[in-house]
């Protein structure tokens, strides 16, 4: 397997950190805003990257996403945590999957939703990462809980973001790696 999917098993450390998933799913909001490199770890697109050691997800991955339990539970976890870092949480009380926002997400919106935030690009690439691997319905749900978040800082986040962030999800050239878009 690569190392992608040994990393998501915990077979293979993150290079930049020497941590396993495991360890890194531990870190504190404040720890998870400052590092870099490690959303193209848990969320693999084919899109280049800088990270270090960082490779595109091969179809071999991917498959093993969409068929294997436990890497699709693993990626879960990486989602709920970065959900729960941008201050949202799924909402167990809907009839219907949803995501709503959390008791701090005013504490939360203040360090993402801010002029130029790398979080837009981290949530492109969120969002493009689920559509690859087959959570389509996690990657809209997602999008529905920040296009009222878009509309309420429209200044803030820009047009081009939430564009970008539509596309990431309804357009496949963006999650395959066909298309390269302008950076949010």
């Amino acid at each position: 397997m690569s190392k992608i999917v040994d990393f998501y098993l915990g077979k293979y450390r993150h290079p930049a950190t020497g941590l396993t998933i495991e360890e890194m799913w531990k870190w504190d909001n404040t720890r998870l805003a400052g590092m870099h490199g490690y959303t193209v770890w848990w969320f693999p697109t084919r899109k280049n990257a800088t990270s270090i050691d960082w490779e595109p997800i091969t179809d071999e991955d991917i498959q093993a996403f969409k068929a294997n339990p436990e890497l699709r539970r693993r990626l879960l976890t990486s989602f709920y945590r970065m959900l729960d870092f941008y201050g949202l949480e799924v909402d167990k009380s809907s009839k219907t999957p949803s995501i709503k926002r959390s008791e701090d997400y005013q504490e939360r919106k203040e360090v993402w939703v801010t002029s130029d935030n790398q979080n837009f690009r981290r949530i492109s690439r969120i969002l493009q990462s689920l559509m690859l691997l087959g959570f389509k319905d996690a990657a809209e749900i997602f999008l529905a809980a920040l296009v009222p978040i878009y509309f309420e800082n429209q200044r803030t986040i820009g047009l081009t973001t939430y564009d970008f962030w539509t596309l990431s999800v309804s357009d496949p050239h963006y999650w395959n790696g066909t298309r390269d878009p302008s950076p949010v």
